[in-house]
């Protein structure tokens, strides 16, 4: 009869010698465990950890190549839109001037063949259907050898100013007359001592005639002005219209053009950056406008030069531009310079001018940090994510790792290790239960 051959335990294990079998199945254990963590860790290393480090070089490349092309693409269409801007204000003021020019003609035409010279009242009239009828809204005045001067700026308070030599008794003259009827015994002394008088009258919008005349104290010799001694100089068979060089008006005002007080660039001008600029001065660097609203006189009340600006921008590029002339040996004319572009520090910027007169030029531009603001922006949001996912994914992968090897070696201990320990077991019973001879 056969009976059930129980199994030692493993604490009653032992060799004939009287050695105990289980520490050293224990210590080969641990190599073998040791070699299915590493293999697993070399695994996990290759299949995970290199695939990720190569996805994020390839994604940093990636968004630094996009943003170098985007900030190249952003850059080449900054300079074309400032090209155009440019070529758009050019054309606006060429249109300015033109407009007034067919005006100012059209009005000398209109004096020399409807209107009395030695008459204001007359020339008044002139400047009344150019209103009504043409719809001029600039400054226009006349001016004669003996010093009368008419005014008419119909958008001021006061619009009208006129003045006479003293002792002036035209009795065809109304408003003429208007301002004899005004005048006190003290303002008559006032006029003998001046040699002049002179009035200010309301300009009524329905009637187009003067009204509400009273007297000026101020005085205003038009014969010793530019603008009267430049069109006196004129051959009078060769009459036209012209532009004389920025001078202060009589009452402290800059004007460039016949009828302008300044020229506006903010007319001209569609910027919208908070860093593009635009002035425009005269071909020989005269300052004239500038899309900053600065002021174009000194502390000393007299005209500025472009490269004396207030505004750092306006100042850098006018003396670099100032430089480059002088570098060529020739006086200042920077109508020579007309279509070309400079890079300057950290500013991009072109240079255009007129072909007839004033002979304005434009310059304008922008800080080159403007072009690629947005894709800088975009780029540092994309290092931000890009770090952010890689935290993401690195504390991911760790805790996948732990779990994949501490799995690992789990199946394979319970798989691997506790079946061998076991026939280990079994081995070393069915060596201890031989005879002697035998082992």
């Amino acid at each position: 009869m056969l009976e059930a051959e129980t199994l030692p335990s493993e604490e009653h294990i032992s060799l004939g010698d009287g050695i105990n079998t289980m520490p050293q199945q224990r210590f080969c254990t641990i190599p073998l465990l040791a070699v299915i963590f590493l293999k697993t860790f070399v695994t996990s290393l290759f299949v995970v950890v290199v695939p990720l480090i190569i996805s994020f070089a390839a994604m940093e490349a990636a968004n630094e190549l996009s943003t170098s092309s985007g900030r190249a693409v952003a850059q080449s269409l900054a300079v074309q839109i400032h090209s155009a801007e440019a070529s758009l204000a050019l054309e606006r003021i060429d249109s300015f001037v033109r407009n007034i020019n067919e005006q100012t003609e059209h009005m000398h035409k209109s004096i020399s063949a409807h209107a009395n010279q030695s008459n204001l009242d007359s020339i008044l009239g002139i400047f009344e259907n150019e209103v009504k009828y043409k719809g001029y809204n600039l400054i226009m005045y006349y001016g004669r050898r003996d010093d009368a001067f008419l005014q008419l700026e119909v958008t001021a308070k006061r619009a009208i100013w006129i003045a006479t030599p003293a002792g002036d008794q035209d009795r065809d003259c109304l408003i003429c007359q208007q301002l004899r009827d005004s005048l006190t015994r003290a303002h008559i002394n006032w006029a003998a001592r001046q040699n002049m008088s002179a009035a200010w009258a309301d300009w009524d919008q329905e009637s187009f005639k003067a009204a509400n005349v009273s007297f000026s104290d101020q005085t205003y010799r038009c014969t010793r002005r530019p603008w009267y001694r430049q069109a006196a100089s004129l051959n009078p068979d060769n009459v036209r219209v012209q532009f004389t060089e920025p001078y202060m008006f009589a009452g402290g005002i800059s004007s460039a053009l016949a009828g302008i007080s300044v020229v506006e660039t903010s007319r001209f001008s569609t910027q919208k950056s908070e860093t593009a600029f635009m002035y425009v001065m005269t071909r020989d660097g005269q300052l004239v406008g500038s899309s900053s609203n600065e002021t174009l006189m000194d502390s000393d009340g007299n005209l500025i030069r472009a490269n004396e600006s207030a505004s750092p921008w306006t100042r850098s590029t006018a003396q670099f531009l100032s430089r480059l002339e002088n570098s060529s040996g020739r006086e200042n004319d920077f109508m020579k310079l007309d279509g070309l572009r400079w890079e300057l520090e950290d500013m991009s910027f072109q240079l255009r001018a007129m072909e007839e007169a004033p002979y304005f030029v434009i310059v304008n531009g922008a800080l080159k940090g403007d072009y690629s603001t947005t894709i800088n922006d975009l780029k540092k949001e994309l290092r931000e994510m890009k770090d952010s996912c890689l935290r993401t994914l690195v504390g991911i992968t760790a805790v996948c790792f732990v779990v994949v090897v501490g799995m690992t070696i789990l199946f394979n201990y319970m798989a691997v290790v506790r079946p061998l320990e076991q026939i280990t077991s079994v081995m070393v019973h069915r060596v201890l239960t031989l005879p002697h001879w035998l082992r």
